[in-house]
Order: structure tokens, then C-alpha cells, then sequence
């Protein structure tokens, strides 16, 4: 074997596994989707892992998805290569992928939950993904967005919170407020995926 079969079948093998990182991991968010039982925004416990359903509300400051550039709450988006071994076979290399989200809503017809975006990931169906336009033929990949209006599951720990803010406020002046934040044991994850919603 020589020194281009090796590197063709390196890089066969780090695509190989790169996908099956992805595709476990997408796997393992949507199997914590189904095991955990839906509730509604007005009936979360402070401090329960719930899974709420709902409709994207407003949204705090909108993301513009990099590739479309759709107004949304959250985007992911994977990129890929074609690379060629050392003796002329090519093959599709993942170089990457990311993703972002934004504070948003999320209401259903009990309230309103705030969903802080910082460290939110995403279970997306994989029917939602489009093809990016690329100027280059060795280079594609594909990308997914959640915007305002759409229905989402998103599963997290739910924390109760004053609606102005102060701790008392929540007893005296009002109804506290739902909020799903990145906790230190569960990372909060969003999906379209019309079975899980």
C-alpha cells in the first residue's frame, strides 16, 4: 500500500467518523427529546428538566443565517470537501460545521417562555437542511434554520424568575416567568423535527 492509499484512506476514515459524530450525537439529543415527557409552560416546576412545545415567539436580537441569510433564533450549518488521495481517488472531507442561536420566546396556550441561546444545540430534521450555493464544486455542504413562527420542541432545565426581575416581585406583583438556560448538567437542545413536536 502506499503512501496515497494510506492518506485517502485516513481521510475516508476521519470523514467516516466526523459524520458519525454527528449523526450519533443527533441521535443521542433526539432519543432525551422522546424520553422526556412534554409539559405545559404553565405548568413547569422551577428547577424540573422539562420539554416545552410551542411556537417561536419574539426574539431578542435576530441571527441572519450565513449562507441564506435568513432571519432566525438558531442556524446549523456543515461544510464538506473534495479531496484527492496521492494515487487520483476523491472523497467528501468534513472541514467543520457550526452553529448559533439567539434568545427567543417560545409560547404555547398556557405562556411564554424565555429560551436563552447561549449554549443551545440543535436536533434538527434532516428534511429541513438546503443545499449552500458554492462558487466552488469541491467544496458543499448544507445548512438549517428555526425562525420565528415555527414549531419547536426544545427540552432543558427550566428556571422560575421574577418577571421584573426581583425576587420578590415574583410573590407580590405577578406570575414568575419560564426560563430554559444552559445548566451545568443539561445542555439545553431545540428540534423542528415534526415527530418530536
Amino acid at each position: 500500500m502506499g503512501p496515497g492509499t494510506v492518506i485517502m484512506i485516513g481521510l475516508t476514515i476521519g470523514s467516516i467518523a466526523v459524520t458519525v459524530r454527528v449523526f450519533t450525537s443527533d441521535l443521542r439529543a433526539k432519543q432525551a427529546l422522546r424520553r422526556i415527557t412534554h409539559v405545559k409552560i404553565a405548568d413547569v416546576r422551577d428547577g424540573a428538566r422539562v420539554k416545552l412545545i410551542g411556537t417561536v415567539g419574539q426574539v431578542v436580537a435576530p441571527l441572519t443565517s450565513p449562507n441564506r441569510g435568513d432571519e432566525c433564533v438558531y442556524y446549523h450549518a456543515w461544510y464538506e470537501q473534495l479531496k484527492r488521495g496521492s494515487k487520483g481517488g476523491l472523497g467528501w472531507v468534513s472541514v467543520g460545521d457550526e452553529q448559533h442561536a439567539c434568545d427567543f420566546t417560545l409560547e404555547d396556550e398556557t405562556g411564554v417562555a424565555m429560551i436563552e441561546g447561549e449554549g443551545l444545540e440543535g436536533a434538527l430534521d434532516p428534511t429541513t437542511y438546503v443545499p449552500i450555493d458554492s462558487a466552488n464544486p469541491s467544496e458543499r455542504g448544507r445548512e438549517a434554520v428555526v425562525g420565528v413562527g415555527q414549531r419547536v420542541a426544545i427540552i432543558g432545565r427550566a428556571t422560575l424568575e421574577a418577571a421584573s426581575g426581583t425576587e420578590s416581585s415574583m410573590y407580590r406583583d405577578g406570575p414568575a416567568r419560564v426560563v430554559i438556560r444552559i445548566d451545568r448538567d443539561i445542555t439545553p437542545i431545540v428540534t423542528n423535527d415534526a415527530m418530536l413536536t
